[in-house]
C-alpha cells in the first residue's frame, strides 16, 4: 500500500470518527459542547451531525483561490445517502498550503430527506467554532488549519432560535 493511499485511508477513518462524536449545537443554546474538530490542516469535511436523521442529502460547494496540488475528492454537487456522523471529504492536500495562502470553501445544503429540516451548522475553521442557521456557510483554511462543516437536522417544523 502506498504511503499516499495509507494516509488517505487514515484520513477517511479519522474524519468519520471526528464527526461521529459530535454533540448537537443549536442556535441560542448555552454551554455548547463542540466536539467535531477541524480534521487537520490539509482536509475539509462536510459532516452530518449526530441526531440528524439518516437519509439522502445533497451538498454543493465551491473552492475559492484553489491552489496547485489541491485534491478534489468528491465532485460538486454530491448526493449521498448519509448516516449521522458521516462526512464527505471534498478537498484535501498531501502537502500543506504555502504560508499566507487562504482558501475558502462555500458549502450549501441543496436537499435533505422529506420532512427533515436544517437546525444549525457548526463551522470549525481557522477562526474557531461558530454556529449558524443558514444552509450556505463558508469555512476558510490555511497552512495551519483545516475545516469541518457539520450540518444538524431534525424532523418536523423549522426550529426557531
Amino acid at each position: 500500500m502506498s504511503s499516499s493511499l495509507a494516509k488517505w485511508s487514515l484520513c477517511a477513518l479519522l474524519a468519520t470518527a471526528a464527526c461521529s462524536e459530535a454533540a448537537t449545537p443549536k442556535i441560542g443554546a448555552t454551554g455548547l459542547s463542540f466536539t467535531v474538530v477541524p480534521l487537520w490542516p490539509d482536509t475539509v469535511g462536510i459532516c452530518l451531525g449526530a441526531g440528524s436523521p439518516s437519509g439522502t442529502y445533497t451538498f454543493s460547494w465551491i473552492i475559492q483561490n484553489a491552489q496547485p496540488d489541491d485534491i478534489f475528492q468528491d465532485v460538486s454537487p454530491t448526493t449521498r445517502s448519509m448516516n449521522p456522523g458521516e462526512c464527505l471529504l471534498p478537498w484535501r492536500r498531501e502537502t500543506p498550503l504555502p504560508g499566507g495562502v487562504l482558501e475558502d470553501i462555500i458549502v450549501t445544503e441543496v436537499a435533505a430527506p422529506g420532512g427533515v429540516r436544517l437546525d444549525s451548522v457548526e463551522v470549525q475553521d481557522r477562526y474557531g467554532d461558530h454556529v449558524y442557521a443558514s444552509a450556505t456557510d463558508t469555512a476558510q483554511v490555511d497552512t495551519l488549519s483545516g475545516a469541518a462543516l457539520t450540518f444538524y437536522h431534525h424532523r418536523g417544523r423549522r426550529h426557531r432560535p
